[in-house]
């Protein structure tokens, strides 16, 4: 381990010795350091554009820096950046996405076990793809072709890829972004020991796919193995999709590329991308082809007539994880409404808190700081995207300062690997029937197998149960962002006990101060039991001599 560190520190530190105290002598050419030439690409295996709406492309991402034009002579041909790469980020569009738990991963031993050893000890079926760096050197430019290997990744990020070059290891991380819930993969902090020239990083769309078998790397080969004439080596891992197109088409998506450098951090150059190279916009096609099947069950806590419950709520939509298919729509809009008779429980509002915005925080990744009080449920994702499977609460938003300025709004909030996904929901009362419908619109653009709402039981239930024993359905919209038909699904929960509807009220009243005439106040208390009539009406007459 000793040699390790020692040998690593070695190489970084005269990488760097020679490149800053040459870069050092020559004053940088802009304000801040910006991009000469970047791209993007969505391919399928024979080269073609892939822009079909959930197909599996090959991506492919290009940079290329300036170089500054005039090096004093005992540079010779060696060729520098006008500043050094400090942070290099792709933001993908909406509903593009990568799904790390479909390649295995490799150990971070394993992965730096190349620095020592010069050769790949990732297994060939957690190579995910390629990158090409082009680094200045004395001899002007010296050209790295090596693997990206899906790395084991501990809360702090959904997922994290690496490769090596030059001897300096670097790293790709994703990130979900708080206001529209896409991707963000880039390197924060690269290494400074090698000057990056340019650069084109490859993913692949199916990583196991045999096409790419001339672009893996074998176990144990050097870890450039495109400079070797590796013969073709199998993933041994299973043919499963890795990256995803969106899956709702309309108008142009866009990339966009930022990079800041170290002498500049936090000055970023900005390119958007809305197309191929030759101009080939990033239109996403044939949505109205994408499969969208989903199912609704509910179920109460209590099956007695007008007692307060808890309901849990459970969407279900299957995943389509063919290699050479297409995925399945992602949900845009939920809309669940109760039966008639179901209404919100009086004797949950004792105690009860509410979420402000300011708690909730929406748009933002900071952690929701809503009270406990306002909190009425739970939530469970299962998304195909991680491994484990995600976990929050549901709260009661603030009376008219929510999103929407409702009486009655809902937030779902749930923390994930490095990211909080924060979604309101409209809850409208018929002003009729008091039927309850709840609305989350433009839900992310991210693929979930399950969704398991639950609302708490017991006395302080939010919910009600109809006061009539018999069968009562709840219906849901589902709406996917294919834009093709809603799905329309119903489940039904049993109303069998305490369905007696009788009705005997207690009456109490009188004067807090019975003295005769003196003023005091005046209290009428009227009471039901669970399971009762609801009062249709009050006549109340006083007593002779009370004014």
């Amino acid at each position: 381990m000793k040699r390790f560190i020692a040998m690593v520190c070695g190489v970084t530190a005269t990488l760097m010795l020679g490149f800053s105290s040459l870069h050092a002598t020559v004053p940088s050419a802009r304000a801040n350091l910006e991009f000469d030439a970047t791209s993007v690409s969505l391919t399928s295996p024979d080269g073609n554009f892939q822009h079909l709406s959930g197909a599996h492309p090959d991506l492919a991402f290009s940079f290329n820096l300036p170089r500054i034009p005039d090096l004093p002579p005992e540079a010779g041909n060696l060729e520098l950046p006008t500043e050094a790469a400090r942070s290099v980020n792709l933001q993908l569009p909406p509903g593009f996405v990568g799904n790390p738990t479909s390649i295995p991963t490799c150990p971070l031993e394993k992965f730096y076990d190349a620095l020592v050893t010069a050769a790949t000890h990732c297994r060939p079926s957690t190579q995910v793809g390629w990158v090409e760096v082009h680094a200045g050197n004395n001899d002007g430019t010296e050209e790295v072709f090596t693997g990206i290997y899906n790395l084991a990744v501990g809360p702090e990020a959904p997922a994290r890829f690496g490769f090596l070059y030059l001897g300096v290891p670097a790293f790709i991380s994703a990130g979900v972004r708080p206001d529209d819930y896409g991707i963000d993969s880039g390197s924060k902090n690269t290494p400074q020991a090698v000057a990056v020239l340019d650069s084109t990083v490859h993913l692949w769309g199916v990583p196991a796919d045999p096409v790419h078998d001339m672009e893996r790397a074998a176990y144990g080969s050097p870890v450039l193995p495109f400079k070797g004439g590796e013969p073709p080596t199998p993933s041994e891992g299973e043919l499963k999709p890795f990256l995803r197109n969106p899956t709702s088409c309309g108008g142009a998506a866009t990339f966009t590329a930022e990079i800041d450098s170290y002498e500049n951090p936090g000055v970023f150059d900005v390119v958007p991308l809305d197309g191929e190279a030759d101009g080939t916009p990033f239109a996403f096609e044939r949505c109205q082809d994408l499969h969208f099947d989903p199912t609704m069950s509910v179920s109460t806590t209590s099956a007695s007539a007008d007692s307060p419950t808890g309901l849990a709520v459970d969407i279900n939509v299957p995943q389509n994880e063919a290699p050479y298919g297409r995925s399945t729509s992602d949900v845009r809009k939920v809309v669940t409404t109760l039966p008639a008779g179901m209404s919100v429980s009086d004797s949950s509002a004792q105690g009860l808190g509410a979420c402000s915005t300011s708690q909730i925080g929406i748009g933002t990744n900071d952690a929701p700081t809503c009270p406990d009080s306002a909190k009425i449920g739970t939530v469970k994702i299962d998304t195909p995207l991680l491994d484990e499977e995600l976990d929050g609460g549901v709260y009661l938003a603030k009376q008219n300062e929510n999103p929407f300025g409702t009486t009655l709004a809902l937030y779902m909030a749930v923390k994930g690997p490095g990211f909080y996904l924060k979604l309101p929901g409209r809850v409208d009362a018929d002003p009729q029937t008091g039927q309850l419908t709840t609305t989350f619109d433009n839900t992310p653009q991210l693929p979930f197998e399950h969704l398991k709402l639950e609302l708490k039981a017991g006395s302080r239930a939010p919910l009600t149960t109809p006061r009539k024993c018999g069968t009562y359905a709840v219906k849901s919209e589902i709406v996917p962002w294919s834009g093709t038909a809603p799905v329309q699904t119903e489940s039904s929960f049993e109303v069998s006990g305490g369905c007696g509807g009788g009705f005997s009220p207690h009456l109490k009243a009188g004067t807090s101060d019975p003295a005769a005439g003196k003023s005091s106040p005046f209290t009428l208390q009227v009471t039901r039991e669970d399971g009762e009539q609801n009062l249709a009406a009050l006549d109340v007459t006083l007593p002779e001599g009370l004014l």
